[in-house]
Order: structure tokens, then C-alpha cells, then sequence
């Protein structure tokens, strides 16, 4: 992914619920580019962006390093033809070339079409949890 790629990776964003400017998205963008603990990868047709994901290395003090999904989002028109199965191959790829045995992610209780897709490419949902948050 380059930063030619941020708007149509912002026009999904907002698809999935998540809206972000452009602005605010290169800003997050160019931060976490700096990192080679974060990898992006999008799947493009005909300079169309449809579809992105968002990797990082997770590091634990418990538990063995893990490569998290950031973000999966795959354009509503184009469900159901492969992108999401072809980048979540990219992200496996990505995790190995980090020693990584382990692909993990956080999907919305309410996605349940999502949790399908997920369980078909070998996910498991090994945990249900609550997830917190404190304004400061």
C-alpha cells in the first residue's frame, strides 16, 4: 500500500462504519510506516482499490509474538469473489517472513457473515471477551 491508495482505502473505511479523512489517514499512515511491525496490502482492479488489510506484529510478555489483523475490509460490491481470502494469503505470507505462527483478530459480535468467512479460511473463535475503553 502507498499513500496513492489512502482514499480508496478511506471510502471503505466509511463502508465498514469506520469514517476517516483523508487527511487523518495519512497522518496514521506515514506514523505507522515507519514500523516494520505494521504491514499493509491492498487488492486493486483497474486502479480501484477493493479491498485492504492492516497487519501488526503484537509482541507479549506472556504469550508468543502473533501478527493481529488490524482491519480486513473488502467493498460491499465485491464480497464473495476471493479478495478477502486472497489478503488474508498476503498476511499469512507477511507473518511467516517474521516467524510468526499465529494470526489472531477482533471481529464485531453482530458480523456474522464475517465470522463465516473467517472460520472457512481456518480462523477459530477461541475467545469471547469485553472489550473496555476509558476516555482521557
Amino acid at each position: 500500500m502507498s499513500s496513492t491508495h489512502l482514499p480508496g482505502v478511506a471510502i471503505l473505511s466509511d463502508q465498514l462504519g469506520y469514517p476517516v479523512t483523508e487527511n487523518e489517514l495519512a497522518h496514521r499512515f506515514q506514523k505507522l510506516l515507519q514500523s516494520p511491525r505494521h504491514a499493509f496490502f491492498v487488492y486493486e482492479e483497474n486502479k480501484n482499490i477493493l479491498g485492504w488489510i492492516h497487519l501488526e506484529c503484537v509482541e507479549d510478555l506472556i504469550e508468543d509474538d502473533k501478527a493481529e489483523i488490524k482491519a480486513l475490509i473488502v467493498s460491499e460490491n465485491s464480497r464473495g469473489n476471493g479478495i478477502g481470502k486472497a489478503l488474508i494469503e498476503s498476511a499469512e505470507k507477511w507473518a511467516k517472513t517474521y516467524h510468526l505462527h499465529t494470526i489472531y483478530l477482533n471481529c464485531n459480535i453482530l458480523r456474522e457473515r464475517t465470522h463465516t468467512f473467517y472460520e472457512r479460511e481456518g480462523f477459530s473463535n477461541y475467545k469471547t471477551s469485553r472489550f473496555f475503553e476509558k476516555k482521557i
